[in-house]
């Protein structure tokens, strides 16, 4: 579904107050189990929506009910951004809180919080699956026909909460097939060369596909984060400061 369309779709809900609407968004008000909030849906694809997008198709998770939207990874600072890019863009701002850690695992931060509309926008335009999603998510159509800028952003976002740098390659890994040749496709289109490769997990009795960009286009890739530093295994940032992804 394109975004004209959705947008199209909130403006006929008669459950949907339309307090503004413009060029670029539309600021409504909507009920949500009882609630009222205002939020704003933008109208056209921008580089923060496709780094959302990237980030909760990562490491984030639709629920099958209530509207729920929750990303949960182990950089506080990386779900800052997330915030605040999800404040910048739909008016709505998530609470940031700390994972009560359990056993032999590393420190984490979710976001979690309710947004009816917002859950329907990535939902249905960019065709984030409710539930579990591993096995069947893939990369939007919307992204997949975006600009380079959207691409780019998309790649970060996905990569900063699902992607690794080890031995001087970029890494991705999925359960589904379909996500890695979607990236692949994309990393194409910047003119960068990835190589896709399947694991037998033995364990699991399961098999997994993965993605690697190694030499010249890794540090190309690099680039797309300017402003962070990544480490063995994982993304981390610059002497502590805050992530900004143009």
């Amino acid at each position: 579904m394109k975004i004209f369309n959705f947008i199209k779709l909130v403006e006929n809900d008669p459950k949907n107050l339309v307090l503004k609407k413009d060029e670029n968004c539309i600021l409504c008000t909507t009920r949500n189990f009882g609630r009222k909030r205002d939020v704003r849906i933008p109208k056209k694809l921008n580089g923060d929506i496709s780094f959302l997008c990237g980030a909760i198709i990562g490491d984030g998770h639709l629920g099958k009910r209530d509207f729920l939207i929750r990303i949960e990874m182990t950089s506080k600072d990386i779900l800052e951004t997330i915030i605040q890019k999800i404040k910048n863009n739909f008016l709505v701002e998530p609470r940031l809180l700390e994972v009560k850690k359990r056993y032999m695992w590393s420190r984490t931060w979710k976001i979690g919080f309710d947004c009816k509309l917002m859950w329907l926008f990535f939902n249905e335009v960019f065709e984030i699956p409710a539930g579990k999603k591993s096995d069947v998510v893939k990369v939007p159509k919307i992204i997949m026909g975006s600009d380079v800028e959207c691409k780019r952003n998309f790649i970060v976002g996905l990569f900063l909460t699902d992607g690794s740098f080890k031995r001087q390659t970029i890494r991705f890994v999925s359960a589904s097939e379909e996500p890695i040749s979607g990236l692949c496709e994309l990393l194409k289109s910047l003119d960068m060369v990835s190589y896709k490769r399947s694991y037998e997990n033995h364990k699991f009795n399961k098999s997994f596909f993965g993605l690697i960009v190694k030499g010249a286009d890794a540090k190309r890739f690099k680039l797309l984060c300017p402003e962070t530093l990544i480490k063995q295994g994982s993304p981390s940032l610059v002497n502590g400061s805050r992530l900004k992804v143009s």
